[in-house]
């Protein structure tokens, strides 16, 4: 159908402003960009009344901004899994939050740090096998993202299943202890987003 595109470099207000004058059915955008659409929104009052789902894609999506965009524009959100190397690799559950691995054309390893293979609710490191790229093979290819490997889906499809999404590992809190924490899924950085507000 038809698409109209704005570019999320523009101000948010500006966004806004071409959202309500769209009204559109269905939104795509980044993590990041909703988030800021959302906060603005909220403060605003403003909802988008034709909206019926957002979609989001291309960075790790936190359940603080899934459930702001329930709250705030009353309408779900559904979230895509993907690299530029391999297209989708995993989509979200219409059921769950979970998301079902395209298996059909991706093998998908969640390892540890020793290239085992980690349980269901354990993190460890995305590594990709694509079946039909025939021009250019990728075998165990690194994409540098941590998840959790989930269990069987409620759902009934007999799709492997990533629990939860957490980012690459390049974008790691790294504390003088050593420590790593994911910035998306630390209550911390909420509390720290209040104080310093361009982090």
């Amino acid at each position: 159908g038809p698409m109209v595109t704005i570019g999320v470099n523009q101000p948010i207000e500006k966004q806004v402003e071409w959202l309500l004058d769209e009204n559109p059915h269905y939104l795509t955008t980044f993590p990041s960009n909703l988030d800021a659409l959302l906060v603005h929104c909220a403060n605003s009052g403003i909802r988008i009344p034709n909206l019926r789902e957002v979609s989001t894609r291309g960075e790790s999506l936190s359940a603080h901004a899934r459930t702001l965009c329930e709250q705030v524009w009353g309408v779900p959100l559904n979230d895509l899994y993907g690299a530029i190397e391999f297209g989708h690799i995993a989509m979200q559950c219409p059921g769950t939050n979970h998301y079902h691995i395209q298996s059909e054309h991706l093998l998908v390893e969640i390892l540890d740090d020793d290239g085992i293979c980690v349980k269901p609710g354990c993190t460890g490191r995305v590594v990709i096998t694509d079946l039909h790229n025939f021009a250019m093979p990728l075998v165990r290819y690194e994409v540098e993202d941590l998840a959790v490997l989930g269990s069987t889906c409620s759902c009934g499809r007999g799709l492997p299943v990533i629990e939860k999404i957490l980012g690459r590992t390049r974008s790691m809190f790294v504390l003088p202890t050593g420590d790593k924490y994911m910035p998306l899924y630390s209550d911390a950085l909420f509390e720290l987003k209040k104080v310093i507000p361009s982090i």
